[in-house]
């Protein structure tokens, strides 16, 4: 299924495969450094916004405290970003796909195109040419190359929204907070202590 439309000898080539093989650790990183590591720190408490740690930072952080590495503001949408690109990254740089591959982009696509904070018109229609490509058996260039392309835009698409994301999310929970907290205004001695 996954990249058919390229013909049968450049597939089949060594290079390609070394070429699939660097360009999956490639995208690998650049999300890692770029957007994943960023929820590791702690925020920065003079503007509520993600540290920039490099990724040797990150590592050395890691094995020198192990236990004072993860932020615990981290929406779930920021858990569920992390995980279904990297599956998503891992199955664009996959040299082919199954049928069965499609069970877990099913369920995933639909939070991946909000992520990418595109219109609405165009999430649905990229999701459905998503759903044609995936319907069509066997397989054709056309269908093969209508996934290979949906899986780089909605990733495009997911590395470029997520770059705001980072930057408000602490501050989006500090305001949260905030807003719910309707005792904040008075003392202490005076705030209601029923749930």
């Amino acid at each position: 299924m996954n990249w058919r439309f390229i013909g049968e000898r450049v597939f089949n080539s060594r290079v390609f495969a070394y070429c699939l093989v660097v360009g999956h650790l490639l995208a690998l990183l650049l999300f890692i450094t770029t957007r994943w590591i960023q929820y590791s720190h702690p925020l920065d408490t003079s503007n509520s916004r993600p540290s920039r740690k490099s990724l040797l930072g990150f590592i050395k952080t890691i094995l020198s405290h192990p236990t004072h590495s993860l932020r615990r503001d981290i929406a779930n949408k920021t858990i569920l970003t992390i995980l279904f690109t990297s599956n998503m990254i891992g199955s664009l740089f996959a040299r082919s796909l199954h049928y069965q591959f499609y069970s877990w982009t099913a369920w995933t696509m639909p939070f991946l195109l909000w992520q990418t904070g595109w219109h609405p018109v165009l999430e649905v229609v990229t999701w459905m040419v998503e759903e044609w490509a995936w319907n069509v058996f066997p397989s054709t260039r056309a269908s093969s190359f209508a996934v290979v392309a949906v899986y780089a835009a909605v990733l495009s698409g997911v590395w470029w929204n997520t770059m705001v994301d980072a930057a408000q999310e602490g501050s989006d929970q500090a305001w949260i907070d905030r807003k719910y907290d309707y005792d904040r205004d008075r003392p202490i001695r005076q705030r209601s202590t029923t749930a």
